[in-house]
């Protein structure tokens, strides 16, 4: 029996890009360098900066759920879940997030995908 788990790519690709392309357009590179990776979390947000936060938690937590269910309808394997989280951050670098941005972003939302 062969092993063909690159049967899928193209979609798994497609969903990908499609994830990457939602979070952009509901979270700016700007806002996520602001309130992901170098916000202060120790200092007292405003209730505008909490507000952006709470948005923020929200589109990660609706990614991930996304994630989830791309993942179980089409029953990738560990090779498929890593193409996906790859190019998900790749094209998150494609559309003006810094590197290590992506890198964090992507992780958190590994975290909530598993």
């Amino acid at each position: 029996m062969a092993i063909l788990f690159w049967k899928k790519n193209k979609e798994i690709d497609a969903m990908a890009v499609f994830l990457a392309d939602e979070f952009f357009s509901q979270i700016q590179p700007q806002v996520a360098i602001d309130f992901l990776e170098y916000s202060d979390r120790t200092s007292k947000l405003d209730k505008s900066n909490k507000n952006i936060s709470k948005m923020t938690e929200n589109i990660l937590n609706r990614t991930a759920g996304e994630l989830i269910a791309f993942k179980k309808q089409h029953s990738i394997g560990i090779y498929g879940k890593a193409r996906l989280h790859l190019n998900f951050m790749k094209r998150l670098n494609e559309l003006g997030y810094p590197e290590e941005l992506a890198k964090e972003i992507n992780a958190i939302i590994l975290l909530r995908s598993p």
